[in-house]
């Protein structure tokens, strides 16, 4: 689109043309016209570039491995007549800049281009600025990107009996946590484990049970980091020049933005950190346990991982800190800064929530992070890969009549699923496993597999306990818990064919028990703990099973119980029905996802 635009000429040439251009022009590899559109941008600067003639089977071929993936892009680079290819991940980029060649008015009304000579051309790239120009120029492969988790700890100052990257948090062990957002993420090639001898065939379990199919390598590891650390260096080292992004194993919390930034810093720098800004005073004590300084907070940072190196860099800091018989360190930024004083180290931005797991304490807050964990985007739809995946699946929604339910039964008539709402109204008490049973055969009979099985059935009632009826109570347990555990049961095997997902609901009381809601706010956290629990119990079997948090809702239950409240003070239904289907189609498991409105 770029090659073909007006405001390309109109923007980013200069009124005086120079004599030769430096241009970077972005496209993708998959784009079969890209030979037409580079004549035309080539006319629209008003020279004719070079091309050669099997430019875009070429393109293909160097990105052969990517050609599906819209993340990828490659860049063309011409400098004077001479045509060079890079190949970079998610990077867009469009720069004209003037240079220093010559060329009459003559030669320029002709349309044709003169070629500098040797010493011009190592002339201009000597004393260029520009710093693409300067240390870029001759990186022209895709520099592949490796992320190594680091796994080699003990876990003691935990006490536990297992290291803490094997402790089990919403569903999963957090190494599964780890090594799963870098499978995810469409910029990392391969994925590397180093381990503790003892429990690299436990990785190797994990990566089957998984199917991480970026995780290649499980490498044994040292007693401290900087042994797991050069264990990775010396397995790339044969492979030439390559990212390493090391991160550690018990930081399950770090996310795509992380990691892209780390990326993108690996353009210009050849070490990157990540940091956040200290919040706490630091002070400086000496060995009497007296102050004696306080640094200024505003030049502190909390340093966390990622910490990301040119294989080179990292391999040279190493070569130096090994000849240095006093040599100690627990960070590889530490040794890049200490043994290559020279060589820039650039902190991209972390997130508090980016934590480590150290202690007990931190097994608490990292499960409640993840129960927090939100689905960002509901607000704005589904977007087409995930209304791809969902079209002409099967889903039973129990309580599918009206509120939430009934919103996602439309949602998903509206885009091609078969959609069976299930309801006392016909026919199905959540209460009745019978009931449950015969109405999920009929389903799977016309269709062929349940692909995926909601219950957001349930009731409110707002009573003290002492003044509810037992009739009273055992509806409240029958259809807000029971219904749970019966719908659970009834769909494992329809799941279990179909790697499906399960999905229940809680309520945003489930966190503390409020007066004349001890029933319903009970039976919420119920829920919670009873999703976590079978997430452990069926991930062998690739069923999914979460559970919806949502903010107060407008729903024909709430008005019921509360009348008409403020506009604009309640939820709308379709926004948590849009949350529920994009949690369906999501690899989460054992997590509770929080629904809030868009403030």
């Amino acid at each position: 689109s770029i090659a073909t635009n007006n405001m390309a000429t109109k923007h980013f040439l200069p009124k005086k043309a120079p004599q030769s251009y430096e241009i970077i022009l972005a496209f993708r590899p998959h784009q079969p016209d890209f030979s037409r559109c580079w004549q035309r941008f080539s006319l629209k600067i008003g020279r004719r570039l070079p091309v050669q003639t099997n430019i875009v089977n070429f393109a293909k071929q160097v990105g052969r491995r990517d050609c599906q993936d819209y993340s990828r892009h490659i860049l063309v680079v011409l400098f004077s007549s001479k045509v060079f290819f890079e190949v970079f991940s998610g990077h867009f980029w469009l720069n004209l800049r003037g240079r220093c060649g010559h060329r009459d008015r003559r030669q320029r009304q002709k349309g044709k281009t003169i070629k500098l000579k040797k010493h011009e051309e190592k002339s201009i790239l000597r004393n260029s600025q520009d710093d693409f120009i300067q240390s870029r120029w001759s990186r022209i492969t895709y520099m592949k990107n490796i992320a190594v988790i680091l796994a080699g700890g003990s876990g003691t100052r935990l006490g536990e009996t297992v290291p803490k990257q094997f402790i089990k948090i919403a569903g999963k062990k957090v190494i599964e946590h780890t090594i799963a957002v870098f499978q995810a993420h469409k910029q990392i090639d391969e994925i590397c484990v180093v381990a503790h001898a003892d429990y690299m065939r436990e990785i190797e379990q994990i990566r089957l049970a998984n199917s991480f199919s970026k995780l290649r390598k499980v490498l044994s590891g040292g007693k401290e980091r900087y042994e797991s650390s050069l264990s990775a260096i010396g397995a790339y080292s044969g492979e030439g020049e390559c990212n390493l992004i090391f991160h550690d194993s018990v930081r399950p919390l770090v996310n795509d933005r992380i990691i892209t930034d780390c990326i993108h810093a690996l353009e210009r720098y050849n070490a990157v950190d990540v940091a956040v800004p200290t919040t706490d005073t630091i002070i400086q004590v000496n060995t009497g346990n007296e102050i004696v300084g306080i640094p200024p907070r505003q030049s502190l940072r909390n340093g966390q991982t990622p910490q990301a190196f040119r294989l080179s860099t990292i391999k040279a800091a190493y070569g130096l800190a090994l000849q240095d018989p006093a040599f100690t360190t627990t960070d590889d930024c530490g040794v890049v800064l200490k043994y290559l004083p020279d060589e820039p180290i650039h902190v991209v931005r972390g997130e508090m929530f980016n934590m480590k797991l150290t202690y007990k304490e931190d097994i608490f807050l990292l499960d409640k992070l993840f129960q927090l964990k939100s689905v960002t985007d509901f607000h704005d739809g589904l977007t087409p890969e995930e209304t791809t995946t969902l079209e002409g699946r099967t889903i039973a929604v129990f309580g599918g009549t009206q509120g939430i339910g009934k919103e996602i039964i439309e949602i998903c008539r509206t885009i091609g699923m078969n959609a069976y709402p299930i309801s006392r109204s016909t026919g199905v008490d959540v209460r009745n496993a019978a009931q449950i049973a015969s109405a999920l055969k009929k389903i799977d009979n016309e269709c062929g597999q349940i692909d995926f099985v909601v219950n957001t059935a349930g009731i409110l009632t707002i009573q003290a306990l002492n003044l509810m009826t037992d009739d009273e109570v055992k509806e409240s347990i029958g259809i807000n818990y029971l219904g749970c555990i019966n719908v659970a049961k009834e769909a494992y095997e329809y799941l279990r064919k179909s790697k499906g997902s399960l999905l229940l609901y809680t309520s945003s009381s489930y966190t503390r028990g409020r007066a004349m809601y001890s029933l319903y706010s009970s039976l919420k956290a119920a829920i919670v703990n009873f999703v976590q629990a079978i997430s452990e119990e069926w991930s062998g079997k690739s069923i999914r099973v979460n559970c919806i948090n949502p903010e107060r809702t407008l729903t024909p239950m709430r008005v019921k119980n509360f009348g008409i409240e403020p506009e604009g003070s309640l939820l709308d239904a379709r926004t948590v029905a849009v949350a529920s289907l994009k949690t369906l189609v999501s690899d989460m498991t054992g997590e509770v996802i929080d629904v809030r409105r868009r403030k």
